[in-house]
């Protein structure tokens, strides 16, 4: 047994360093039954030695805005106040919505790819590829929406570009073809940011909010465009291309060939942004 230590004297820094390291050496009995060391409060030493319980940290996304939300018995978004049900956010949050939206934005990638070949030596083939891109890219907003308005929209834009392939990606004129590609990406986003269960998803996104304009705009674009290349009569323009040059109405072939560049631009921006958005990790 130790002798016990002499209390420093006044003014004397080796031995109250002596005295300290003394301390610091004997052991400490942290259970809660013990003395704390040193007269310190009974338990103020124990307590290091429960476990320190963080805070939980955000589990999920708003579906509507992307704010992180907290698990919680009834989840809230603290942003924009609407209510989700748990099973909704753990199914987005699963990453089977996320693989789907990758899914969909990689086709319509390779639609727009298809759609450059422009060329009349390659046209019947590009539109045909780039139909059959956007039907797959539909087909993958169906699975999981059947019965559902998101289930609908998916249909419709499988028929769009079904229509696309037979009859319209064989015939001259440009316009019809254009206009169900228009059609058929519209009704993509829509369908992709449609929950069966939770309903419309992504408000917050531009995309979602331009998508149902552009779906009923088309037809009327397709009338505009009809009627401006009967009436005005325009002549064709010439675009040369290597050693040879190619002439393409402006009405029926120009204009609906760039918007529905544009539309396929526009969905694959929307579905990219809506992947980030609702299913990436939820940051604080």
């Amino acid at each position: 047994m130790q002798p016990p230590k002499p209390a420093p004297r006044d003014g004397d820094p080796v031995d109250a360093l002596e005295l300290l390291s003394g301390a610091a050496a004997d052991p400490v009995e942290l259970s809660s039954g013990s003395a704390s060391p040193r007269g310190a409060p009974r338990g103020a030493v124990a307590g290091l030695s429960a476990p320190i319980h963080a805070p939980a940290g955000p589990r999920w996304r708003c579906l509507d805005c992307g704010y992180p939300i907290i698990e919680s018995l009834e989840p809230t978004c603290s942003e924009c106040g609407r209510r989700w049900e748990r099973g909704v956010l753990e199914r987005w949050a699963s990453g089977a919505e996320d693989a789907r939206l990758e899914r969909a934005a990689w086709f319509v990638l390779a639609a727009l790819f298809a759609h450059l070949f422009a060329l009349p030596m390659f046209l019947t083939v590009a539109r045909i590829a780039s139909a059959c891109f956007l039907f797959a890219a539909c087909q993958t907003a169906l699975v999981g929406r059947q019965d559902s308005i998101g289930g609908y929209l998916a249909i419709s834009g499988m028929a769009a570009a079904a229509l696309m392939i037979v009859p319209f990606a064989w015939m001259g004129n440009a316009l019809p073809y254009y206009t169900l590609h228009l059609v058929a990406t519209s009704a993509l986003v829509l369908a992709m940011l449609h929950d069966p269960v939770a309903s419309v998803v992504g408000r917050s996104l531009g995309g979602r909010q331009i998508a149902p304009f552009v779906l009923f705009g088309a037809p009327v674009l397709a009338t505009v465009c009809y009627v401006l290349d009967a009436v005005e009569a325009a002549p064709a323009v010439t675009i040369p291309v290597g050693g040879s040059s190619y002439d393409y109405a402006p009405f029926s072939f120009i204009l609906p060939y760039l918007v529905a560049l544009g539309g396929g631009v526009f969905a694959w921006q929307t579905l990219v942004a809506a992947r980030k958005r609702l299913c990436g990790p939820p940051e604080e």
